[in-house]
Formats: C-alpha cells, structure tokens, sequence
C-alpha cells in the first residue's frame, strides 16, 4: 500500500471516531504528496470550514475554484465560489469572481445578481464611485435594462454629476416613449426631476407624461413655465395639444402660431393651424391660411388633409366659390365621383345670371366643360361634314329656318316647297311661332353637367381645338332652337354605323386563309404532345432500370455479406 493510501484509510478513521483535526493533518498531508489532487483537496477544505479554520478553508477552496476556472470548467468554478460566498459574504473578490465566471458561462441574469449584491454593499458603506463602476459593468453587459440605467442615473445624480445624469435620464424617458410607459416616465420623473429641478428638457418630459395620463390641467401651467423661458417647437405643440383639452381653443392657436414663427415653412404644422382655427371658428382665417397654402400642400403629399380642410369649411360657410372650385378640383384629381356629382348637384335650380353661359363654365371648372363642349363641337362639325352643301356658312339646314324639304326623285336636289306646292317660303302660321323659330333654344347647366358626366364615363377625347381660357360661349356654338336633338341623333346615327371599320365581314378567300391557320395550330399541338408522351415513356423506362439495377447491387451485397458470416463462423 502506498503512503497515500495510507494516509487516505488513516484520515478516514480519524473521522469515523469524531478526530477532525487529525482528519485534516491527514488530508494535507495527501495535498503535499499530490498537489493536482483537487477532489483531496476540496475535501481539506470542507473539513478547515467543519473545524472554523476559514481563512485556511478558504485558501483552500480558492484553489480549487482557480484550476476549475483554468481548465475552463466554470459551472465548477462557480458551485466552489458560491460556497465561499455562504462562508464569508464580506468577500467582495468572490462576487467580482462570480460575476465574471456567470458572464462567461452566458448566465446574465446570474451575472447581474452579482453585480447587484457588489452594489448594495458599496452603498452600505458610501463608496459611490465603486457604485458607477460596477454600474457601467452591468451597462455594458445588459444594454437595453432601463433599471441599470435608472440607477446609473441616480448614481450620477447623488454624486454631482448632474450633466451625466440628465443624459441617462433623458436617454430612459426616450425609450419609455417608444414603448408609450408614460406612467414609468412619471416614476422617472418624480425620483430624478429634484436633482434638477429647472431643466426644460425634464420638466417637459414631465409634462408630456401628465398630458399622456390625463392630466392635462397639471401640464397646461409647466409647459407654459417651459414655453416662456425655452420656446421649442416640441413644448409648443405639447402646449397647443394641453390647451385643446382643457378647452382653450384660442390658447390652442396662439400656441400653433408661436410654432410656425420657429419652423415658418413646414406644410404639415401649416395645417396644424388651420385645423385649430377651424377649431376655435375662425374659418375665415382658416380659409385664407388654406388658399395660401394649399398648392404647396398638395405638391408635398398631403391632399387627404386639404381636403378635409375644405369638407370642414364647406360644412360651415356653405357655397363659398374659393372653397367649392378648390374641392372640386380635388375630387377631379382623386377621381371621387361621387363627391363631384354632389358638389355640382348642389348648384341645380339655380337661375343664371346676366353673365350667361361664360360664369356658369367658369364656375363648373376647365377640365370637364371643356370636354363636354368639345364633344358637342365635334357632333356639330359632324353633323355639317354629313349634311353637305346644303348647309349655309353658320352650319344650319334650309329645315333649321323652317323649310320643308322635299326631292322629285332619287338623286335630285331638294327644292323648297310652298304651302300651295309651289317653291317659296312658306309663311309662319302665327306670331308666336315666328318667336319661337327665331329664338335660339337656351342650353340648361343641367344639360351641360350630363354631357359633361357622359364625357368622363365613356372617355372621348376632345378633337377640337380648346378656345380661349373661360370655355366656349353659347354665340360660339351658334346653335338655334332644335339643334341638340338633331346633333345627338346624328351621333348616335354614326356610332351605330355597320360601315364603321372593325365591322366589315370577312371575304371567302380570308375566311379560307383563317381555316387553314387554325388547323395547322392543331397539327402543331398534336405533334407536341406525342413528343411528351413518349419523353415522358422513356423517363419512365430509366428510371425503371435504375430501381432494377440498385436492387441486383443489393442482392449482391447481401449474398456477401451472408457468405462473409458462414466463413467467420466456420
């Protein structure tokens, strides 16, 4: 039996009988044989620990816990720490140690308890830079945890450093306000504000809390404080959105105001303005704001909000011209037609003015009057391009002045019949019929407005060249009593046309021609599809004598191994 052994069967003895301090010079004994022997030697230490001997027990255990460390055994490493740990908590090596073995282990929760455990016993006894220190470690290893970040900032805080401070302080409201924890942001607040109690950017944190947790009134008189002593845009706003819910519209604008004094040329608070305006009442201001802004708005994307701008001004002053061209050219431009027919539906029944036609084109917009005027052009010039020669030099037949006209046979001219069948004209029947053929026809706006939706919903294009800006007068057009159901039946003569090109049926020989095409397309498909039939055949009989050859190979194989197991057992 060797010494070891020896000294092994003696130590346990020694314990069997209670002899604890025989035990250990035994154990040590052991170590100084074999120092690498760390199962002996942590045995050593549990009986140094058993016997009150800590100082030795933890030498011992240190040494054992730095050749798991070593050895890159860290859950070892870590069990023999946490040991040291129970024996003695005033080490504060050991918690540095199992914080650092936990990180490397991946354990951050763990490595972080440690640090926690660092912390308390530096603030127990006011060692405040040792605080920072292991602060910043837990920063590093866990980034995103606002609770070290929060006590970084007090830590700061407590020891003078207000700068640092109010930079981690505003750094944790920033990331509350992303995850919309105002009431966090309020805790925040109240723990950190009496550090800095005049800062803009804290108390304005605090105020964009209240505002977010109801308490409006309370933000109302801090942002006021802030705004009069650091005007910013974002205090502003946080002041203009305050004062809308306690119910001070006119505050509301004078904040909105003060806003664009700062940032004159931004669309999207423009219209913050006029919303508040509208708000508070004040449309004409509001409107005013809107026709000076409005282009520019709808250049930058932003049409949805004029027009609900001017759908809130129209409600309220009703048929206001600038308001009402605006939404239409809107509606126009967003193709909403129903919108469109609503807003020109509400102009029916109106009585024209001494202006005539002209203001009604004005009014009604260039785009779709244009149209629709060019279309009825179009029927006109249609209309004399079909009649001939027998229209004078304003596009009217001889029947327009009230002629009848007759032929004595086919291709003959026509000639003007009296009433007693002689040629001549032939007399009005009374005064009022002579009126009435004298008198052009006044075109209706309602008229106009159909044409005008037909124009849209079938898509002709205007062939006419446009006329001056303002659209086409009814002296223009030149049309006379009875003209528009003469033009329109004309129209609708020549759309139905059977001559029209498109129409014309197909000859015999191009019918032949097309036959044949068609059924060498067919032969074509036909011969395609033998061609993948019999590729997929042939596929089908590789593949076939594939599976064929893999299972002779495996047949072999077994016939192998078969025979390989009769010669071994033989």
């Amino acid at each position: 039996m060797s010494n070891k052994a020896k000294l092994l069967a003696s130590a346990q003895k020694n314990l069997q009988k209670n002899q604890v301090a025989k035990a250990i010079k035994d154990y040590q004994k052991i170590v100084e044989i074999d120092p690498k022997d760390i199962r002996n030697r942590q045995k050593l230490a549990e009986l140094l620990n058993r016997n009150r001997q800590v100082e030795e027990a933890l030498e011992e255990y240190e040494a054992v816990a730095r050749y798991y460390s070593e050895n890159g055994f860290y859950l070892k490493a870590i069990a023999v720490y946490k040991q040291m740990q129970r024996i003695d908590p005033s080490q504060v090596r050991i918690y540095h140690r199992l914080a650092e073995l936990n990180e490397k282990q991946g354990l951050t929760g763990n490595a972080l308890a440690e640090y926690r455990g660092l912390i308390s016993y530096y603030e127990q006894h006011d060692m405040l830079s040792e605080v920072i220190n292991v602060l910043q470690k837990m920063k590093d290893l866990d980034p995103e945890n606002l609770n070290v970040l929060v006590k970084m900032a007090e830590a700061y805080a407590r020891g003078g450093m207000q700068d640092k401070a109010r930079e981690e302080f505003l750094d944790v409201v920033e990331r509350l306000r992303d995850k919309d924890e105002y009431a966090k942001i309020l805790k925040l607040c109240e723990l950190l504000i009496p550090f800095f109690p005049d800062n803009p950017e804290a108390l304005t944190a605090r105020a964009e809390a209240l505002l977010a947790t109801g308490a409006a009134e309370q933000a109302v008189p801090l942002l006021e404080d802030v705004t009069g002593r650091k005007p910013e845009v974002f205090s502003l706003e946080l002041l203009a959105r305050a004062r809308r819910e306690v119910g001070d519209l006119p505050g509301e604008v004078e904040a909105r105001r003060r806003v664009l004094e700062l940032v004159p040329d931004d669309l999207g608070r423009h219209l913050d303005y006029v919303d508040a305006l509208l708000a508070a009442g004040l449309d004409q201001d509001a409107l005013e704001e809107l026709e000076e802004w409005k282009d520019s708005c709808v250049q930058a994307d932003m049409t949805a909000r004029v027009k609900g701008c001017y759908e809130r001004l129209r409600a309220q002053l009703g048929d206001d011209q600038r308001v009402t061209a605006t939404l239409r050219a809107i509606y126009e431009m967003t193709g909403e037609g129903d919108k469109l027919f609503d807003l020109m539906s509400d102009r029916e029944g109106e009585e024209p003015d001494e202006t005539g036609l002209d203001d009604d084109l004005e009014i009604l917009g260039d785009g779709l009057v244009e149209e629709a005027l060019s279309d009825l052009e179009e029927v006109a010039i249609t209309e004399a391009a079909a009649s001939g020669p027998g229209q004078d030099e304003g596009g009217f037949e001889p029947a327009a002045s009230g002629m009848d006209v007759s032929t004595d046979g086919e291709g003959e001219e026509p000639v003007a019949e009296s009433p007693d069948g002689e040629n001549g004209p032939k007399a009005p029947e009374s005064a009022e019929e002579n009126e009435e053929a004298e008198e052009p026809d006044e075109v209706p706006l309602e008229f106009l407005e159909e044409v005008a939706e037909d124009a849209v919903d079938n898509e002709v294009a205007a062939s006419v060249p446009k006329e001056a800006e303002g659209g086409i007068s009814l002296e223009e057009l030149d049309v006379e009593g009875g003209e528009f159901e003469l033009e329109l039946e004309l129209d609708i003569e020549l759309e139905g046309d059977e001559n029209q090109p498109g129409d014309i049926d197909l000859t015999a020989e191009e019918a032949a021609e097309e036959e044949v095409a068609e059924e060498a397309v067919a032969e074509e498909a036909v011969a395609e599809e033998a061609v993948a039939e019999e590729a997929v055949a042939e596929e089908a009989v590789a593949e076939e004598a594939v599976a064929e050859e893999a299972v002779a190979e495996e047949a072999v194989a077994e016939e192998a191994v078969a025979e390989e197991a009769v010669a071994e057992e033989a």
